[in-house]
């Protein structure tokens, strides 16, 4: 004889796999969101956008380290004479002398970037006519 107990279903079925997949990661730890993926390819960059971005890295580069470096070493070139000499000695080293260079080099082409960048001619010679920013002759 067959025993007539009603059987008891669910009231839904997981059928599809990626409901199985959700019911199986709920019940696993959580895990941690990916992080999005930022281009920085800066090779698609026009070239007066890759200099924009130059600039200002090397204008921020040199008000943090090359102001606080230079005032350091006129504060102690002014307070004595044993400081004056000290730094005489250190800059008279060709390392010193290169790094020096590299420094007058750097504020050159971003001073000459940044003229450029706002349109401002070299000299007379180079501007279009009716330029009323360009440098007079005297």
């Amino acid at each position: 004889m067959h025993d007539s107990v009603p059987r008891i279903t669910p009231p839904f079925e997981l059928t599809t796999p990626t409901e199985k997949k959700r019911m199986n990661s709920a019940s696993q730890a959580p895990t941690k969101a990916r992080p999005k993926y930022y281009d920085t390819n800066f090779l698609r960059l026009p070239a007066p956008g890759l200099l924009s971005i130059l600039r200002r890295v090397g204008g921020a580069v040199m008000f943090l380290v090359l102001i606080p470096l230079l005032l350091i070493v006129l504060q102690q070139t002014l307070r004595s004479e044993s400081g004056f000499m000290q730094w005489k000695t250190v800059l008279a080293h060709p390392l010193a002398k290169l790094v020096l260079m590299g420094f007058v080099w750097a504020y050159l082409h971003h001073f000459l970037a940044g003229r450029a960048a706002c349109g401002l001619p070299f000299s007379r010679r180079h501007a279009r006519p009716g330029d009323q920013r360009a440098p007079r002759q005297p």
